[in-house]
């Protein structure tokens, strides 16, 4: 019984010490699986969201702050959400006018400014994503803004 349980040790400790990251992560795999993670979640969605954006960070070879911008339910029960591949929870945004362009007001209240071309510009402090991210693109799905 002893030789098992010590084969099983064995056999488990690399397995173990692989997940554990060693010093931590790569940062060019990470961005790599947090691009596909949030290219799956826009294949799920279809073309049923406003906008689908990605905000560059600052520093050059950090991670994009990416989230998606959809309208749920109709009519003066409608809502907008951020969602993002990383968080489970879709999170409701106040939206404003300004000219063509629209300032959601994300739950944490920075503000993201979207101009009708997708032109997108970040600002606040409420979180390290709008602090970080200044400006990036959105892509128009076929929800209406």
């Amino acid at each position: 019984m002893r030789k098992i349980i010590a084969g099983l040790v064995t056999l488990a400790a690399p397995l173990a010490l692989a997940g554990c990251g060693g010093g931590g992560a790569d940062p060019v795999a990470e961005a790599a699986a947090s691009r596909t993670a949030h290219a799956n979640m826009v294949a799920g969605l279809g073309n049923n969201f406003i906008w689908d954006c990605t905000l560059e960070h600052e520093e050059p070879g950090g991670m994009p702050w990416q989230f998606v911008l959809q309208r749920r339910g109709e009519g003066s029960r409608a809502e907008v959400v951020a969602l993002e591949a990383s968080k489970r929870v879709a999170r409701r945004t106040e939206v404003r006018k300004d000219n063509a362009a629209r300032i959601y007001i994300m739950h944490d209240g920075s503000r993201v400014l979207i101009a009708a071309d997708g032109e997108v510009r970040a600002r606040g402090t409420g979180v390290a994503s709008a602090s970080d991210h200044p400006d990036g693109r959105c892509r128009k799905g076929g929800q209406p803004v």
